[in-house]
Formats: structure tokens, sequence, C-alpha cells
């Protein structure tokens, strides 16, 4: 297991049928009484949801891992949705603030200045998602900095292959 100095152990998921690849949440021990686990997924559902209390608010914190569209079938992949979804709704509902970040690994096109034209079918279930609980793609802010999440030089040609798949809501 994990061991930082002055870290708490970590809240993870860990891949038990696949190879690689996880979530962990690592923290500081001045936070251990305030970080309350909401949910862990599992392999098919890859996804940590914590809640935490800082002074009078409560933030959930979302992690989420989407599998590749081009590897999944038809709305397999889309199952973290409607847990985007349920957060949303339940951070609204007890007045608590919504910070969801991850490899969502689906393209909004150029809903984020800059970037490709692009939209799968997974960034249409996202900006569903986004418009109709009305929350904040940090990632097309003026405040980010940067636009590739991903850069790949390993294609034929040799020329990268840009995209943006993670992102910060």
């Amino acid at each position: 297991p994990l061991s930082i100095k002055g870290y708490c152990d970590p809240i993870e998921l860990r891949r038990q049928n696949k190879q690689g690849g996880g979530i962990w949440i690592i923290f500081k021990e001045l936070l251990k009484d305030k970080i309350t686990v909401l949910e862990i997924g599992d392999d098919d559902n890859e996804q940590v949801w914590i809640n935490i209390k800082l002074g009078c608010e409560d933030i959930i914190l979302g992690l989420v891992y989407g599998k590749q569209e081009s590897r999944t079938r038809v709305n397999s992949n889309f199952s973290f949705f409607d847990k985007i979804d349920y957060y949303a709704v339940e951070a609204k509902n007890e007045d608590k603030a919504l910070i969801i970040l991850g490899d969502l690994n689906v393209k909004i096109g150029d809903n984020i200045k800059g970037n490709h034209l692009k939209i799968t079918n997974g960034g249409k279930n996202l900006m569903k998602i986004v418009k109709k609980r009305k929350l904040d793609i940090l990632n097309a802010s003026d405040k980010c900095q940067g636009l590739w999440t991903r850069v790949s030089t390993t294609d034929k040609c040799n020329v990268n292959k840009k995209a943006v798949l993670d992102y910060a809501l």
C-alpha cells in the first residue's frame, strides 16, 4: 500500500479483472475526519465519489474514468453519466458545491474554444447534462491554461494527434 508521511491511506478503486488503471484519492491527515466516501464503483463503473466538509461548506468530489467510446459497445460507456447527473442533483438539493474531474474519453467539439469540431455520442450526453444541470466545463473557462489533454505521436505518419478527453466540471 501507498504510504506518504502526513497523508492518509488512499481512497481507491483498483481494477480487479483488467490490467492497469484505477482511481486513487489521497489527502492530508488533517482532512481525515472531513472526508466521507459516498460511492466507489467497480471495473465497469470506474468512479469514486466523496464528500468533503470544509467549515460550513460541503463539496461533493467525483473522480470519473470513462471507457473509450471506440472500444466500447453502444451505451455501455454511458453509465457514468447517470452518476454525474445524480450527484449534480444531489449537490443542488443539499446546497453543496460539486467538482467532477475525469478522463471521460468523450469529445465535445467547439464547446471548448480552439478544440476540434468533432462531438461524439458521449460528448453529446455530457453536454446535455452540463446544460440541464447548469454545470461549467472549466476546460472552456478563460482561467484554463492549455487546451489538449492528450497528445499522441504514435500514428503511422508520426503526426501529433491531439484531443481534449479529460475534463473538470
